[in-house]
């Protein structure tokens, strides 16, 4: 299928800094530029000093682009459909999010965490997007967002990472289950988590590593113990850390490693980022896979942690 780019607007046309799109969307200005850079989402204009600006169309496309992948749409999907076509989009995905506001899957009585993550489970196995939905918004009306992001969906992401390690779970179960996530941790705005401290944190996989189950648990643990998270994606190079560092200023920087690499590149990129981040920040390496890393941890001066369970204690003590 040939994809349909969004038509390029005339330099007149062309308005708003990239700032002031960060505001008006909700996205981080890591997220679009990688949008751009990858998918082609947008197309924007270059002022005479190199900086971009996009017009009102390409801020609209943005922000439709932002709701569709927090309610489940992968970008790689969305990205170079027509604008009305998003618009038609999103039309029908509010009237599924309003039907599952109305209906329960786990009557009031007997909603736990367990039963919750449990029935969160078994949706993803269906592959029913809209039953998982349900479910979170139920954890979050009887939890609360905090409650929810570390007794809910923290388990359940480690869970179906678990799963999809082991091959009970395909790539079409871990994406739709880290898709639709990604919206509910966002409070269905943005991947970033507002902190009730001062302190950071950025979670991503690096680059060849596209299970995202790990940096997003990290996020949502970080996010409940106060820290500010910002879930940048997966299979992201050092260069493109470095980036994102310099845009959010952060402590520390959660990497994900699911299982032991299969070739060199992870190792490659965790050996730039002394370099790249400097001493300041904090490099934790999370998962299964951090222990085939060890030397390469220890020699970067970063901090292994094995097992999601462990973080708390880990960044508790970096905050110090």
């Amino acid at each position: 299928m040939i994809k349909q780019k969004p038509k390029k607007q005339s330099r007149s046309s062309a308005h708003y800094p990239i700032k002031l799109v960060v505001r008006r969307t909700g996205l981080s200005g890591h997220l679009i530029r990688m949008w751009e850079r990858r998918y082609d989402a947008v197309t924007p204009l270059r002022t005479d000093t190199n900086r971009r600006v996009y017009t009102d169309a390409e801020v609209r496309r943005l922000e439709i682009l932002g709701k569709l992948t927090r309610s489940g749409h992968t970008i790689s999907a969305v990205a170079n459909l027509p604008s009305d076509k998003l618009e038609k989009m999103l039309h029908l995905d509010r009237g599924t999010a309003d039907g599952a506001r109305r209906e329960l899957v786990i009557s009031p009585g007997q909603i736990t965490p367990e039963k919750l993550v449990s029935e969160a489970v078994k949706a993803v196995a269906a592959l029913d997007a809209h039953g998982l939905k349900q479910i979170f918004l139920q954890a979050e009306a009887s939890l609360g967002q905090s409650g929810m992001l570390r007794s809910v969906i923290s388990p359940f992401l480690e869970e179906v990472g678990k799963r999809a390690l082991s091959g009970k779970f395909k790539s079409v179960n871990e994406n739709l289950a880290t898709a639709i996530s990604r919206g509910y941790m966002g409070g269905w705005r943005a991947p970033h988590i507002p902190a009730e401290s001062g302190s950071t944190l950025i979670a991503a996989t690096l680059q060849g590593d596209w299970h995202e189950h790990g940096a997003l648990s990290s996020a949502s643990v970080a996010a409940s113990h106060g820290w500010s998270a910002v879930y940048l994606g997966p299979s992201l190079t050092a260069e493109e850390l470095s980036k994102a560092v310099q845009n959010h200023a952060p402590e520390v920087v959660a990497l994900s490693v699911s299982a032991a690499p299969r070739d060199n590149t992870i190792r490659m990129e965790l050996e730039k980022l002394p370099q790249l981040l400097g001493k300041r920040i904090r490099v934790v390496v999370i998962g299964d896979g951090a222990k085939s890393l060890s030397d390469i941890i220890q020699q970067i001066d970063a901090t292994r942690v094995d097992s999601i369970s462990d973080l708390p204690k880990v960044l508790a003590s970096l905050r110090k």
